[in-house]
């Protein structure tokens, strides 16, 4: 005779014939109509048939879930979730209510789904992800829910990689929390960029990624090629450009935006800025916006507040420079100065010394051989 079966919530309750199983066990065999079956009173369909013996209840098919279709030969359903491994995925870029979901396919799938958690969850085991339209992929899981996709790993995408735990993604960009993330040039040991504990949001319609550190005032962004690091509050990576231009808000104080250099050479030279531009393709970096760069006794302000830093940390020659020096006797302010910066504590060059004598007459002295000489105690 049938009898009722009733999976509080799982399934709808309908009705079936026990029989015998292979296992000995006393189960049933039950056809899902094609109209298939709602699944644990969620946005959900099951399509496929169920099997009851001392295994439990297992199902073969096709599950939906919001924007997400799994398919696998063997779920394991339980009161409060799903288990299975398959080998057909996929997630459909569309809008449920105001949550649009992202294009997903992926392979060699291991799916946990926590119906009454609102978790639907993926991992990749040996093929990863593919994302939005195979242009990007992803190692690790995603989580499908009413809230959207989410997700951790390594993503890479348009000659980057970002490593994160806290990956989101739409279906027009996707998001990143304390997260590294690379601007990948054509040698592996030396991105463009490389991005430490930092916040992403990369839109794929404009084609534009914007990097923040996630604490202000930590030199969270780094240029490897230039071998400088900088707090700088904003990046923005064009990819059509290939320029990265960085900037900070008014608000944020010109202290907690400095760049600094990682070369040895320099000996930990660094400056505060408003404003830097990388171009990938030339390997230059244009920071702008700076009120002077302290090197020794002396603080230098290059014509319109800007250097050009090349690879290896090479500060290009700053030409119509002031300077002004703090010495024992106040003072100097030097202009018109041609200054090449060798560290933090030495530059060279030569400069124009405007002069008052004590008749009042000034003279126009040139200043060269700038650096630093120790004075001798004479035993004292």
């Amino acid at each position: 005779l049938p009898i009722s079966f009733v999976s509080s919530g799982m399934f709808p309750n309908f009705k079936e014939k026990l029989h015998t199983m292979p296992d000995k066990s006393l189960g049933f065999t039950h056809a899902v109509p094609k109209s298939g079956y709602k699944m644990y009173n969620t946005d959900s369909k099951f399509f496929g048939g169920l099997n009851m013996d001392n295994a439990g209840l297992r199902a073969a098919g096709k599950i939906e879930y919001l924007a997400a279709t799994v398919e696998s030969g063997d779920f394991t359903l339980y009161p409060d979730s799903v288990l299975a491994k398959g080998n057909v995925g996929e997630i459909k870029e569309k809008q449920i209510g105001s949550i649009n979901f992202p294009q997903v396919t992926f392979t060699d799938y291991q799916m946990k789904w926590y119906p009454k958690q609102d978790k639907f969850k993926v991992k990749n085991l040996r093929e990863p992800f593919s994302l939005y339209q195979k242009t990007a992929s992803l190692k690790g899981n995603i989580t499908v829910s009413k809230k959207g996709v989410t997700g951790s790993g390594r993503l890479s995408t348009r000659g980057s990689e970002v490593i994160s735990r806290d990956l989101s993604f739409s279906s027009k960009d996707f998001g990143a929390r304390h997260a590294r993330f690379e601007v990948k040039t054509g040698n592996p040991d030396k991105p463009a960029l490389a991005g430490k504990d930092v916040r992403l949001k990369f839109d794929l319609t404009k084609n534009v990624a914007t990097i923040n550190p996630e604490q202000e005032g930590v030199a969270a962004i780094d240029f490897p090629y230039a071998q400088f690091k900088t707090s700088i509050p904003q990046a923005n990576w064009d990819l059509t450009t290939q320029k990265i231009v960085m900037t900070k808000a008014a608000n944020v104080p010109l202290e907690n935006s400095y760049f600094y250099t990682t070369r040895k050479e320099l000996d930990s030279l660094r400056f505060n800025a408003e404003k830097a531009e990388y171009d990938i393709q030339l390997q230059q970096l244009k920071v702008s916006g700076i009120p002077y760069i302290v090197v020794a006794d002396a603080k230098i302000t290059p014509q319109n507040n800007e250097v050009l830093i090349l690879e290896n940390a090479k500060i290009g020659q700053l030409k119509n420079t002031t300077i002004v020096l703090d010495t024992l006797n106040g003072y100097h302010r030097l202009t018109q100065g041609v200054v090449d910066i060798i560290s933090r504590k030495e530059f060279s060059g030569y400069a124009t010394y405007q002069y008052v004598n004590a008749a009042n007459d000034t003279f126009a002295i040139k200043m060269t051989d700038f650096h630093l000489e120790p004075i001798a105690d004479n035993g004292k």
